[in-house]
């Protein structure tokens, strides 16, 4: 598990080997408490729909280092680049495959997260939006019965509990006043 304590009070725990498991708490043990349920429920949804459980991660299994071969020119932009931005080419080799790899997992969710919405959805709104700080998608669907779910993505990552908006007019007034 990966635990962060938020700059606002309250804790965000994460279960790295599986994508999208999370929780939150005002407490430690709230915020453990629930990313466990969290994590049975992401399970029996992977067993359900007939999805792979990954195996467990060791964190001894990895050393932080790997050998990578590139193109010299690739290497020499990397490194002008490097350069350009005051760092290591090590440090801005790390950057650029953070970023990356965190645009591959957003985009891995926002598809699952999509068929979801196409199969079952009685009506869906999507929402991407830019304030001064920040960069956002805002997603919510209402299914048939009384659920409802709402997806909040944001660069950098909000450091609250969102309201969720039940009506479309909350929706509309919600996405367009930040």
């Amino acid at each position: 598990m990966e635990i962060i304590e938020e700059d606002g009070g309250g804790w965000f725990v994460s279960v790295p080997d599986l994508p999208g498991c999370n929780s939150f708490g005002e407490t430690l043990e709230e915020a453990v408490k629930n990313v466990q349920e969290a994590k049975v429920a992401w399970m029996t949804g992977q067993l359900e729909s007939g999805a792979e459980i990954p195996a467990p991660t060791n964190d001894d299994d990895f050393s932080g280092k790997f050998i990578l071969r590139i193109p010299r020119t690739l290497h020499r932009s990397m490194a002008y680049q490097a350069k350009k931005e005051g760092v290591s080419l090590n440090q801005y080799a790390t950057h650029l495959l953070s970023e990356r790899h965190a645009l591959h997992v957003v985009q891995k969710m926002l598809d699952r997260t999509a068929n979801l919405w196409r199969e079952a959805a009685q009506n869906s709104w999507v929402h991407y939006g830019e304030t001064e700080n920040r960069k956002y998608v805002m997603m919510g669907t209402h299914y048939t019965g009384d659920l409802r779910a709402i997806t909040f993505l944001s660069k950098p990552a909000m450091k609250r509990v969102l309201r969720v908006p039940e009506t479309s007019e909350e929706q509309y007034n919600y996405a367009h006043q930040r």
